[in-house]
């Protein structure tokens, strides 16, 4: 009965505020500069999950630009999470060792340049790579912005940390396919704006083939 009493009393105490001024507890280590860290953080994460949410619709059209059949859209799609599911562990070892810092720095350039190549992808296989390169850069991202979290600042206002880092994900999902909407609406007939070979086929062209014409 006391365990279940300390239990309830633990889950319905309220979390203090995160700009509170109270003092940390023993053992609660602060590292200097931690609530600048934090919001650099908040606005990293917010700004690579609005990255991903907005790539990855353009890159199926990009993959039907490159004239992928809806299998190879799949294979393509997938390639982003394949380093994630090979690697999470060893990242995770990484980070520690390494610091967060650097590998959040490391995650944005890999971000960065797996954007660009998924523009400038001129087959399916280039894309893929880049998305290869760009779920590298998601996984580092996660571990290393969770870590820095978890790791600087009171750990008695850790959660509300958490959940602060929650809302700036949720910003990033919900402007994500806003912006890649924007994107492709901006650009005209495809991803990649105008004709050409990256151009987004129309709807006559990818229906199937083996339909009757009118009489």
């Amino acid at each position: 009965a006391r365990v279940v009493s300390r239990t309830l009393a633990a889950v319905t105490e309220p979390v203090p505020p995160i700009h509170s001024r109270q003092a940390p507890t023993a053992g609660s280590p602060v590292t200097p500069g931690w609530r600048t860290d934090f919001r650099l953080v908040l606005g990293a994460s917010a700004l690579s999950v609005l990255a991903v949410n907005a790539t990855r619709p353009i890159v199926t059209y990009q993959a039907l630009a490159l004239g992928a059949s809806t299998f190879e859209i799949g294979l393509v799609q997938s390639a982003f999470f394949v380093l994630p599911v090979v690697t999470a562990v060893a990242v995770g070892r990484i980070v520690d060792r390494g610091g967060e810092a650097r590998y959040l720095t490391l995650a944005m350039v890999l971000y960065t340049l797996g954007s660009l190549g998924a523009g400038l992808a001129g087959s399916l296989i280039l894309l893929a790579l880049a998305q290869l390169v760009f779920g590298m850069g998601h996984i580092i991202n996660l571990v290393s912005s969770q870590a820095m979290i978890a790791n600087r600042g009171p750990r008695e206002h850790r959660d509300a940390r958490f959940g602060s880092y929650a809302v700036a994900n949720s910003f990033g999902q919900l402007g994500g396919p806003l912006l890649a909407g924007l994107i492709a609406g901006a650009a005209g007939p495809g991803p990649g704006g105008g004709g050409g070979p990256h151009a987004r086929p129309s709807p006559r062209e990818i229906a199937p083939r083996n339909r009757r014409s009118p009489r």
